[in-house]
């Protein structure tokens, strides 16, 4: 009727649907809606404020046509709403809200998980998604909200509810791009990846540029950043970097951002620079080595940048490989080779058995006396090191020092020396003289003349001289000897320059007594009794002793003649009683 009722029910019409030149008037908005879906194309024009709500599932219009609504909801399919008019709360649970012009006014609008706009209209007493979503995801793009007279910010942007006399507009920035012309590099780079922002202005619109490194949910501003080109700083560790550029144009601000990947540098053997600040000497300890590792110039901290094992405990002299493993801006790893030196020893004296000639100039050394050994610990002769030794000369005058050579043995692997040989002063002494014995000249005999005593004794060691007393005076000439008798013979060496004199010796040499020669007695022919003694022999003579007389075999014997008185036979007896030289007969 002309106050809009229903002819039968005469309810108040609330909306009327316009399907081509077809009107059709409903007192229920959701009837409205429900006939606007079976009518592609269809619009639903509000007659009268709702109080009440209404759901679409559906694509359709709806015109507020100055009216409001308090609620409507959107489940499915595109809701537009157009004209002007005030909506107090607009749900889209599924589907999309799109707004034709800025009459349209909705108070509260809300977005659930599904659902979606793209707003270039309208405006809002607050705007709300879901969690996990932002209200920019509501715009169309190359539009933004406006809270009052400015524009809102990029936090309010990116937040799941926004409140205020909120608006949409195009924005004078309608693109960004960030980019990096290296969106990877390796660590310890030398050209620094830079990082370029490329806004799309609106005609004659300006912009400035703020910079931020992001870390986490931070964002650190840049000074100094303020054009639209950034380089990245030189020294960044391995790691993942999000730089993010603010361009500002008319008070409305747009960001994007660029990530740049530091890679670890990967090192190995032909990369990696050893150097070894001070070189290692055996010393009986494990050590362990003092080295610098440089790569491309940049030195590395160990514990920090690498770790490093060796293949062998470091104590014996010898080779060695260091791993190097790298870590944190490094990785890969390079062997490293590097020697710990044997310990240098010095011959410092040598212990020699005296030597007695024998006419060679070896020496025989019994101990090497070093300086550098390891405290604890020693060499055996034999066993770790070899020593020969020679003098200078083999005669004793000219001998005055011996020169040892010594050579350790392979199995000493800690110790070299610093020189093989060293010379001694000492002495050969001399060697005793060895002699060949005089002998005593068997069965002499007394013969008036001179006689040599003993055959020659002989020594290659010396002269050979004689006496016939042992601290008399020694000559080389052989003693004689004239008168029989015993005698001593004593000899001894005068040593050669080589060979000490030998003590004097004896030998004992009897020179025997000849037999006598002598004329006998004869008896005195025609004795006859005179009463008066009378010689009974004619007397005896003898060069070598006394003719010596007795009238018994067994008696006394002297040298008178012996004489006989009365008539009658004697027997004489006589012999030679010898001189020193002769035998008595």
């Amino acid at each position: 009727d002309a106050d809009g009722r229903c002819i039968y029910c005469e309810e108040k019409c609330v909306a009327e649907l316009v399907a081509g030149e077809t009107v059709t008037k409903y007192i229920d908005l959701n009837k409205a809606f429900e006939a606007a879906k079976a009518n592609e194309g269809a619009a639903v024009k509000l007659l009268d404020n709702i109080t009440g709500g209404a759901s679409s599932d559906g694509s359709l219009t709806l015109d507020l046509n100055g009216k409001t609504v308090d609620k409507v909801e959107i489940t499915d399919g595109t809701l537009t709403v157009s004209g002007s008019g005030n909506i107090n709360a607009l749900n889209i649970k599924n589907g999309t809200l799109d707004i034709s012009n800025n009459g349209v006014r909705i108070s509260a609008l809300t977005a659930a998980e599904n659902g979606k706009a793209a707003l270039t209209a309208g405006t809002f007493g607050s705007i709300s998604v879901s969690e996990g979503r932002s209200v920019t995801e509501l715009l169309a793009p190359e539009y933004s909200y406006k809270i009052g007279e400015g524009w809102a910010s990029i936090e309010q942007r990116e937040a799941d509810s926004l409140t205020g006399d909120i608006t949409v507009a195009l924005t004078p920035i309608t693109g960004l791009t960030v980019t990096a012309d290296k969106a990877s590099v390796i660590y310890g780079y030398k050209t620094a990846p830079k990082i370029t922002a490329v806004p799309v202005l609106a005609d004659g619109k300006t912009a400035s540029y703020k910079w931020y490194r992001i870390t986490g949910d931070t964002a650190e501003e840049i000074a100094d950043a303020v054009d639209a080109e950034y380089t990245v700083p030189e020294d960044l560790d391995k790691g993942t970097y999000t730089y993010r550029c603010e361009v500002t144009s008319d008070g409305y601000t747009l960001s994007a951002e660029a990530v740049i990947t530091v890679n670890e540098k990967v090192i190995d053997n032909d990369s990696v620079e050893f150097n070894l600040n001070s070189s290692l000497t055996y010393n009986g300890k494990v050590q362990e080595p003092d080295f610098t590792i440089t790569v491309d110039g940049r030195e590395l901290v160990k514990g920090t940048d690498y770790d490093v094992s060796y293949s062998d405990e470091i104590r014996n002299a010898g080779e060695y490989t260091a791993t190097i493993t790298g870590k944190g801006n490094y990785s890969g790893f390079a062997e490293i080779l590097f020697t710990v030196a044997k310990k240098q020893l010095k011959v410092s004296d040598i212990i020699l058995s005296p030597k007695t000639y024998d006419g060679s100039k070896a020496a025989d050394i019994t101990e090497v006396v070093f300086d550098g050994l390891v405290a604890g610990e020693t060499l055996e002769i034999g066993t770790d090191y070899t020593v020969t030794g020679e003098f200078n000369s083999a005669d004793v005058n000219d001998a005055n020092k011996v020169t040892a050579t010594v050579k350790l043995a392979d199995s000493v692997k800690n110790y070299k020396l610093t020189k093989e040989t060293l010379d001694k002063e000492t002495s050969i002494a001399k060697a005793d003289a060895k002699v060949t014995t005089p002998k005593a000249v068997a069965d002499l005999v007394y013969t008036g003349e001179a006689q040599q005593l003993v055959t020659a004794g002989s020594s290659e060691h010396g002269d050979m001289v004689y006496s016939l007393e042992q601290n008399g005076a020694y000559s080389s000439d052989i003693p004689t000897a004239v008168n029989a008798g015993d005698y001593n013979v004593w000899y001894k060496v005068i040593g050669d320059d080589n060979h000490n004199d030998s003590n004097p010796a004896g030998v004992k040499v009897t020179v025997n007594r000849a037999d006598a020669v002598f004329e006998a007695p004869k008896a005195v022919a025609d004795l006859v009794y005179t009463g008066e003694t009378q010689q009974l022999v004619t007397a005896g003579s003898t060069n070598d002793g006394t003719v010596v007389y007795s009238l018994t075999e067994d008696g006394n014997y002297e040298a008178k003649i012996p004489t006989g008185i009365n008539a009658g036979t004697y027997n004489v007896w006589y012999k030679v009683a010898g001189d020193s030289n002769h035998k008595d007969s």
